[in-house]
């Protein structure tokens, strides 16, 4: 079934855009017209208008790439991220500890987002 979705245009189109698919993506071809809805929420997150900067929405998409495993992901926000921040040792330190000397409202995100990860590992340990 996979093969039949990445002839589709949207298969096609993310190919071409980014080289390969996400596991995500291998996921939601078996429900096609979920990847629609998927990439409209992408793009609200991403480009709309906000009080966080896009360096920001793409460092927290990295710290959630991250705790997802998603290597795929990693690599598309950390890209654009570097955009941003044209420091990829940086974006490297990101990733491995979200330890990092930056904007105090940026280093706010990341504290929220530690919280969030606890929060979801206490849930789940108590779930066990």
């Amino acid at each position: 079934m996979l093969g039949e979705w990445l002839i589709t245009p949207i298969g096609l189109e993310i190919i071409e855009k980014r080289g390969k698919i996400a596991e995500v993506h291998k996921i939601q071809s078996l429900r096609p017209e979920s990847i629609v809805k998927h990439m409209y929420l992408y793009l609200e997150i991403i480009f709309s208008k906000s009080e966080l900067s896009r360096a920001e929405r793409e460092m927290m998409a990295v710290v959630v790439s991250v705790n997802n495993d998603c290597e795929y992901c990693q690599l598309h926000h950390g890209e654009a991220l570097n955009h941003y921040w044209k420091e990829k040792e940086k974006i490297s330190l990101l990733k491995n500890n979200y330890i990092l000397k930056i904007h105090k409202n940026s280093q706010k995100i990341l504290e929220m987002i530690k919280k969030v990860k606890k929060f979801i590992f206490y849930n789940e340990t108590r779930m066990q």
